[in-house]
């Protein structure tokens, strides 16, 4: 995208999309804030899915909590890109369940849970592969609004089931996938698969298929 293309989406988004979220911000901000993404590809995906970039617009990096939090990453000796975390939270304290990359064990994740705007690399003849927001927009958006969730609330309803969601159980062999049950902005139940690092990385989520969750929630009871 030219500096003219980025300028002009920019005013655009500020006009018909940024006020259902109550910003204030001018379009050469928006510009900016597209301009500090790493890779010229992931621009252009965002620059059509403009819930993607509210969701990215919605963060605050100077609240003193999302910097405390990013500092214990740091602490930890976890990777991460700074000014990619589109969202950062404290673990819930029974810890968030993920596969160790190490020991192929499942274990309890205490660091914070942080969600970047990642990757989504397209193969032909292949599923798309990647991880973050961008990946989970491009294959899951969909599916997201099917089950009635706007698009601009996706984010949050992640990491709200990961920090104060029930995890009804896994639905993946190897246990690096779990099922949680929220409640969402409308006070619907709705339950959702996520996958997380074993470093807090939101790598990937999606609604649950009915069949799925309704067969864990009967294994609970």
């Amino acid at each position: 995208m030219t500096t003219f293309g980025f300028i002009e989406f920019a005013l655009l988004f500020v006009n018909l999309v940024l006020p259902s979220f109550r910003k204030d911000l001018s379009g050469s901000q928006v510009a900016e804030k597209l301009d500090q993404l790493d890779a010229a590809t992931v621009t252009r995906w965002l620059s059509e899915h403009p819930s993607g970039i509210a969701s990215i617009l919605d963060f605050n990096p100077e609240d003193a909590t999302n910097i405390a939090l990013v500092e214990r990453l740091s602490q930890g000796g976890i990777r991460f890109t700074r000014e990619n975390i589109v969202r950062i939270a404290e673990a819930p304290p029974e810890g968030i369940l993920a596969l160790s990359r190490t020991t192929g064990e499942v274990v309890a994740v205490e660091s914070p849970i942080f969600l970047e705007i990642g990757t989504n690399i397209q193969r032909t003849g292949q599923s798309d592969a990647g991880a973050g927001l961008v990946h989970i927009l491009a294959r899951h958006e969909s599916n997201f609004v099917d089950r009635g969730v706007p698009k601009e609330e996706i984010v949050d309803l992640i990491m709200k089931a990961l920090t104060q969601g029930r995890n009804i159980g896994s639905d993946s062999a190897d246990g690096s996938r779990y099922v949680y049950e929220v409640i969402d902005s409308l006070g619907r139940t709705q339950y959702l698969s996520i996958v997380v690092g074993d470093n807090g990385y939101v790598v990937t989520a999606f609604p649950t298929d009915r069949q799925v969750y309704t067969d864990l929630l009967e294994r609970l009871n």
